[in-house]
């Protein structure tokens, strides 16, 4: 993820100092953004409109998979994400942390 993108979701208050943020694909290839600020954990489409902001506890059925085609998995509200990280070491070793 480039600097400009992740100093927009700082803007946003979708990510913090930390830049725990990564660009993901979801099953129907759309491209998102998948960010943590302090215990909250925001999805957001590619135009910055969120799609989901919550607590990283309503987060169910969290998984991460995957050594190279790395995965986060989780069901919030309902509605179940299987989102490919592009990148985004730092992402998926906080989910990881939290698993």
């Amino acid at each position: 993820m480039n600097n400009e993108i992740l100093q927009r979701l700082i803007e946003c208050g979708y990510a913090d100092d930390a830049g725990i943020a990564a660009e993901v694909v979801g099953e129907g290839g759309n491209r998102l953004l998948l960010c943590v600020n302090g215990e909250i954990v925001t999805l957001v489409q590619d135009d910055m409109q969120k799609v989901f902001s919550d607590s990283i506890d309503k987060l169910q059925d969290l998984k991460v998979t995957g050594l190279f085609g790395k995965k986060v998995c989780f069901t919030h509200n309902g509605t179940f994400y299987a989102l490919k990280v592009k990148g985004g070491k730092t992402l998926v070793e906080y989910f990881k942390l939290i698993v």
